[in-house]
């Protein structure tokens, strides 16, 4: 986190402006009234009790800055919004960061845009102004403390319930969402891979085009897709030649090798594909996938691989259910 720049919150600028105001005017001298304005003040001032109450009756997470000086930052890149503009309800929590983001995707195999706004309360201070902000940005202090986040939405859009862990909560017309997603490297990004109907076509494209250019080499970072398949045997572990193959794709996409650990071999558009399965994943497939049934897989289609003739899709994750049925399973009632 970048270093930043403590301020006071905007009711404690006001009440310090206004005392100094009546200090200079000389209505502040008697100890009485200098006594009462203290007391007005501290009770203009939310409580912790308070902000702690209102976060938590909502699928709020608690989170705790990392940084030695309590540096909060924004998850996401978007635009800084006035708290009472959103929701009447955020103006008297004291320090209070809004980031307001959209997000594209496809879903149902349409493409679909979201907005929604990251919450940020509890903070001691708050420095982000209103205006465009950047992923990592500063936006606040919490030096030793608990703050809070939630997700704040028009509507239960499909991208929020199916990455949200909790569904959401409608409280005062609006839509709450647990931010957990945002924050934890493990989450998988399920809208965040295309949906295709097959392999087949992908496949053809990308080993047509490296064997026409006679291309060594060619990692494609772009080639997300989610796709149903079944699967008539559980992945062995990659063989030393396999492992070798792969690794400096491993090393292009994800830094390092040996991410790959298991795999199975498949046919698509006509070439040779080797699924390439994490570490770990071969123990979660054999206890939660029966073979012959439907599974929905999400990966990177990472080459075409001219020496060996084979495509190599690497796999991030698996569900028994696709993203449109996880959808449907956590989505409210229309009536909620």
């Amino acid at each position: 986190m970048r270093p930043t720049t403590r301020h006071p919150n905007r009711l404690a600028l006001t009440v310090t402006a206004a005392i100094a105001a009546a200090m200079l005017a000389g209505c502040a001298s008697s100890p009485a009234r200098q006594a009462a304005q203290r007391d007005q003040a501290a009770r203009a001032m939310p409580t912790s009790g308070s902000v702690e109450a209102f976060f938590k009756a909502l699928p709020s997470i608690g989170l705790r800055s990392n940084d030695a000086a309590g540096k909060v930052t924004s998850p996401i890149e978007g635009v800084v919004v006035a708290p009472e503009a959103l929701a009447p309800e955020l103006s008297g929590l004291g320090a209070v960061v809004c980031v307001k983001a959209s997000v594209t995707y496809e879903f149902d195999y349409a493409p679909r845009g979201d907005a929604f706004t990251i919450v940020m309360g509890g903070l001691e201070s708050a420095q982000a102004k209103p205006g465009p902000i950047k992923a990592g940005a500063p936006v606040g202090l919490a030096p030793g403390r608990e703050f809070f986040c939630v997700i704040l939405a028009d509507d239960p859009s499909p991208y929020l319930v199916v990455m949200s862990p909790r569904g959401g909560e409608k409280s005062g017309g609006r839509w709450w969402f647990d931010p957990s997603f945002l924050f934890s490297s493990g989450s998988t990004s399920w809208l965040s891979f295309r949906p295709i109907e097959s392999l087949d076509y992908s496949v053809k494209s990308i080993g047509d085009h490296v064997s026409s250019e006679s291309v060594s080499m060619q990692v494609f970072f772009e080639e997300r897709y989610r796709f149903a398949t079944s699967l008539d045997e559980y992945p062995s572990a990659l063989t030393a030649e396999e492992a070798g193959r792969i690794a400096a794709y491993e090393r292009s996409l994800y830094g390092r090798e040996g991410v790959m650990r298991f795999g199975q071999r498949v046919q698509a558009g006509g070439y040779d594909v080797l699924l390439c399965w994490q570490g770990g994943f071969e123990r979660y497939l054999a206890d939660e996938y029966e073979l012959g049934d439907r599974l929905w897989l999400f990966g990177n289609l990472a080459t075409y691989d001219a020496p060996s003739k084979t495509a190599y899709f690497f796999i991030r994750d698996f569900s028994l259910e696709s993203v449109e049925e996880m959808y449907s399973r956590k989505a409210p009632q229309p009536d909620a």
